[in-house]
C-alpha cells in the first residue's frame, strides 16, 4: 500500500479525524456565509448612497432595440422600504431603460407615505403608479395593457441584479426578436404520455441558452416580453385570480405556450441567472407554498391552467 492509500484509509477511518475534518468544513460554510452576508451588506448600502445622492437619470430616451423598454415592477408591504435598492441596480446598469414603472396597491398605499428613497428616484425617473391590486400580477398585468408595443421587463423587488442584466436582456432579444427572453428557467419534465410531472422534479438549474417551449420562465432573474408574444387571455382577471392566484409566472409561461411563443434562457454572470436576493425576500412565505413538498401550490395551479385551455397538446407538440 502506497503512502497516499494509507493516509487516505487512515483518515476515512479514524473516527476522531472523521469529525475534526467535519468541524473545518463546517466552520468553512459558516465563514462563507458570513462573507456573503457581509458583501450583501456592503453592496445593499452601495445602492442606497446612490439612491440618496445620485444626481444622473436611471432612465434614457436612447434607443434600445426596435422597441420601447420598460422595466416594471412591484412591491407590498415591509419590501417598500427596500425595492429602490433593486430599482437602483437597474438605474446604476451598463444600459439604462426608457422608463421604470413600479406598482403599488391603491388600496395598501394610496395614503400612505412614500419613501425619500423613492422620491429621490422619482426625481430620476422612476414612475408610480398605484393599481387595483391583483398581487404580484401587477408587476406585468398593467404595463402591458398601456403599452402593448414596448419590450417590457419585468424584476422582482427583493433581489440585487447585475449590472449588465438589461444588458444582456437586450442583446438576446435583438438576436430572438420573437422569442420571450429569461435569465432564469426551469425545463420542464413530462411523463410518458406527455404531462407535465410534479414542479419539484423539474430541471431547475438550466445554463445553456437554448430556446424551447419546455423552457418555462422564472421572474425574480428578470424577463423580457417582446411586443405581442402573449395570448390575449393574459389579461382574464376572473381566470387567473381564481385558478392562478398566487403564480403568475405559471400564468405567463401558459399563456405563451397558447400563443405558440417558445422561451430563451439568457447568458448570465450567474450560470444559472439567480440574482442576489435581499434578506426581506425572507419574509415572504409565498415560494414556500408554492414548492412545498407535501403540497406543491405550483402542481396545483398548473394543472388548473392546463386543463382549462387544454394546452398539454402543445406541450406534446412544441413549436
Amino acid at each position: 500500500m502506497g503512502l497516499s492509500n494509507y493516509i487516505k484509509n487512515w483518515l476515512r477511518h479514524d473516527s476522531n479525524t472523521r469529525a475534526l475534518l467535519r468541524e473545518v468544513h463546517r466552520r468553512q460554510e459558516e465563514t462563507n456565509l458570513t462573507l456573503k452576508e457581509e458583501f450583501l451588506k456592503i453592496h445593499i448600502e452601495k445602492f442606497r448612497q446612490q439612491t440618496l445622492n445620485c444626481q444622473e437619470s436611471g432612465i434614457t430616451s436612447e434607443k434600445l432595440c426596435d422597441h420601447e423598454v420598460i422595466v416594471s415592477l412591484t412591491s407590498f408591504g415591509e419590501r417598500i422600504h427596500d425595492v429602490h435598492v433593486a430599482i437602483e441596480s437597474i438605474m446604476q446598469g451598463s444600459v439604462k431603460p426608457n422608463r421604470i414603472i413600479l406598482w403599488l396597491s391603491e388600496e395598501e398605499f394610496r395614503n400612505r407615505p412614500i419613501p425619500t428613497t423613492l422620491k429621490r428616484q422619482q426625481q430620476r425617473g422612476l414612475e408610480i403608479a398605484f393599481c387595483k391590486d391583483i398581487r404580484s400580477y401587477n408587476k406585468l398585468i398593467y404595463t402591458l395593457q398601456q403599452n402593448p408595443e414596448a419590450c417590457i421587463v419585468t424584476i422582482d423587488d427583493d433581489a440585487l441584479y447585475e449590472f449588465d442584466t438589461l444588458e444582456r436582456l437586450i442583446d438576446t432579444h435583438t438576436s430572438y426578436p420573437s422569442a420571450i427572453c429569461a435569465c432564469r428557467i426551469h425545463r420542464i419534465k413530462t411523463d410518458a404520455n406527455g404531462i407535465p410531472i410534479s414542479y419539484l422534479n423539474w430541471d431547475h438549474r438550466i445554463t445553456k441558452p437554448d430556446i424551447s417551449t419546455l423552457n418555462f420562465l422564472t421572474g425574480i432573474g428578470g424577463v423580457l416580453y417582446p411586443p405581442h408574444c402573449l395570448s390575449e387571455e393574459v389579461f382574464n382577471e376572473s381566470v387567473f385570480l381564481k385558478i392562478c392566484p398566487y403564480a403568475d409566472d405559471v400564468w405567463f409561461y401558459a399563456m405563451a405556450l397558447l400563443h405558440g411563443t417558445e422561451i430563451i434562457k439568457v447568458p448570465t454572470r450567474i450560470p444559472d441567472g439567480h440574482p442576489t436576493e435581499l434578506p426581506t425576500s425572507r419574509v415572504d412565505a409565498l415560494l414556500f407554498s408554492n414548492t412545498n413538498p407535501e403540497d406543491c401550490l405550483n402542481d396545483k395551479q398548473l394543472k388548473a391552467v392546463f386543463e382549462h385551455y387544454n394546452l398539454f397538446s402543445k406541450l406534446q407538440n412544441p413549436h
